[in-house]
C-alpha cells in the first residue's frame, strides 16, 4: 500500500502489556480452534487480542476506566507506534498501556510507542468507558494512571484525582 490511515488515539491496552507475537496470517488461521494463541490471561485493559470485553467485566466503573486516549508519537519521523494502518489489530499503533511508570508523555523527538500522550503542553485526553471526555495531566500520579488503565483491580480513584 502507498498510503493507509493512521490513528491520533489509541484504546486502553491496561497495565500490562501482553506479548502478542506476529498474531495469525490470515482470519481462516485466527478462527481456527486449534490455533495456539499466546496466553491473554493477564489482559486487564479495555482490549487485547483474541478477547471480547464486556461491560459489566469493567469492575472498577465505566466512569473510573479509560477507553480510548491520545497516543504520544515522535513527530516527523518513523515512530514504531505510528508506523502501520488503523486496522492492523493489537499493536503499538492503536494500543497504548498504562504500566506502571508509563505515565502520559508530551509529543517530542523521543519514541514513547507504549504510551498514552499529545502534542498538548500540560495534558492530554482520554474517553472514559461511560463515554465521558476528561482532561489527564502528564503530572498524574503514576498508581492513578495506573489504576484508570485496569479495569478490574478494585482499586477505585475518587473524582478529580487525575
Amino acid at each position: 500500500m502507498s498510503a493507509v490511515g493512521k490513528l491520533d488515539y489509541a484504546i486502553n491496552g491496561g497495565d500490562y502489556q501482553l506479548k502478542s507475537g506476529g498474531g495469525p496470517d490470515s482470519y481462516v488461521e485466527g478462527d481456527d480452534p486449534n490455533y495456539n494463541w499466546p496466553d491473554s490471561s493477564k489482559g486487564n485493559g479495555v482490549c487485547y487480542f483474541h478477547a471480547t470485553v464486556s461491560i459489566s467485566q469493567i469492575r472498577d466503573g465505566t466512569s473510573r476506566t479509560y477507553l480510548v486516549g491520545e497516543k504520544s508519537v515522535a513527530p516527523g519521523g518513523l515512530d514504531l507506534g505510528d508506523d502501520q494502518g488503523q486496522f492492523v489489530g493489537y499493536d503499538l499503533d492503536n494500543t497504548r498501556w498504562t504500566t506502571s511508570g508509563w505515565v502520559p508523555v508530551c509529543d517530542s523527538g523521543q519514541p514513547s510507542h507504549n504510551r498514552f500522550g499529545g502534542a498538548h503542553q500540560s495534558a492530554c485526553h482520554f474517553a472514559f468507558c461511560d463515554g465521558s471526555v476528561h482532561e489527564v495531566s502528564y503530572a498524574v500520579a503514576p498508581e492513578v494512571h495506573r489504576r484508570l488503565g485496569n479495569r478490574q483491580d478494585g482499586l477505585i480513584i475518587e473524582d478529580g484525582t487525575w
